[in-house]
């Protein structure tokens, strides 16, 4: 026996591994699927707006509306709050404070990640 005689057995064999799982909601490590034309937008706002939703949307078509909700979010200066996009193809959106009210405008470069400052106003 020369203990090599089972070395390859598994030569050939995709190794499958279920790599990218549902995280759940107050996992900070966000996956941003940012790329050459697709950036990320991370919306700050403040603590009062914990669990609410924002919209945002094209320049262009204030009619074709996403929306992500308002989570705390832990960091090394403290709890933060934030509405995070994490796919968004690159162009201007609109940031909407309701639904006929734009808080401001946001540019969204594919392979970055965008910032807006949310205030109630």
């Amino acid at each position: 026996h020369n203990g090599h005689e089972h070395e390859h057995e598994h030569a050939g064999h995709a190794h499958e591994h279920a790599v990218a799982e549902a995280a759940p909601a107050s996992n900070d490590n966000l996956l941003l699927d940012i790329g050459e034309d697709t950036g990320a937008l991370i919306i700050h706002a403040a603590a009062d707006l914990d669990q609410a939703g924002i919209e945002i949307s094209p320049a262009a078509n204030g009619h074709a509306r996403t929306h992500n909700i308002v989570r705390r979010r832990e960091s090394v200066g403290g709890a933060r709050y934030a509405a995070v996009f994490p796919t968004v193809p690159e162009g201007d959106y609109v940031i909407w404070r309701d639904a006929d009210t734009p808080a401001g405008t946001v540019t969204v470069r594919g392979g970055t990640v965008a910032s807006f400052r949310f205030d109630r106003g």
